[in-house]
């Protein structure tokens, strides 16, 4: 390991950390753990799509690199690592540290219909600290857009003319400080009425 560190040009390999929990408990336990509000999600959509997985993400790597490659923290973090495999003698390999997330954090729900695979519901949940207040998001000219209202809660709808995406759904939870993106895949017959049904369960 202490070659593969010194080794030239070589430098340690960051990743952000999702967790990905394949049980609905599990998974709700975990997110209100790391603070996530709402945290009460169904296990059932309508009556086709049941849970199938939960990921839960930290975006706290951004202080690591900057325009001209690692930064100052990078590299302490780093030494921090080699000063670890240095004094090892249980002939460790890996050597792990736990980074707080200094952004933001999101929860991902991913529900499918029946065993199909490819006929899922993604359900993001963003924590909005330090991001832009506006609901943006991206669309081309093939894309049908427009802005609803869904128990008093202002959203934007977007119809895909050529995505894997078939539909989304997006809106702003002021008081638990959340941004919510709902989407079906292209494979999924879900109407624009039974996504804003979706969404009912999420409203607070």
């Amino acid at each position: 390991m202490k070659r593969e560190i010194y080794g030239k040009d070589t430098l340690l390999n960051f990743s952000s950390g999702t967790l990905s929990l394949g049980t609905l408990s599990t998974f709700q336990a975990e997110a209100r753990k790391q603070g996530m509000p709402n945290t009460d999600y169904p296990f059932r959509l309508l009556k086709d799509y049941s849970f199938k997985e939960g990921n839960l993400s930290n975006m706290g790597l951004s202080g690591l690199f900057n325009d001209h490659g690692p930064s100052a923290t990078y590299y302490k973090i780093q030494n921090e690592l080699i000063r670890q495999a240095e004094v090892s003698t249980n002939h460790k390999k890996v050597f792990i540290k736990k980074l707080e997330s200094s952004r933001w954090k999101q929860v991902s729900l991913h529900y499918v219909k029946g065993r199909d695979q490819e006929d899922y519901i993604t359900v993001n949940a963003v924590m909005r600290g330090g991001i832009t207040e506006k609901q943006e998001l991206k669309y081309t000219d093939e894309d049908h857009v427009e802005k609803l209202t869904l128990k008093g809660q202002d959203m934007i709808y977007i119809r895909y003319g050529n995505s894997h995406t078939k539909q989304g759904l997006s809106w702003v939870d002021e008081k638990n400080n959340l941004q919510y993106f709902i989407s079906n895949s292209i494979k999924s017959n879900l109407t624009k009425e039974e996504l804003l049904r979706i969404a009912e369960a999420f409203i607070r």
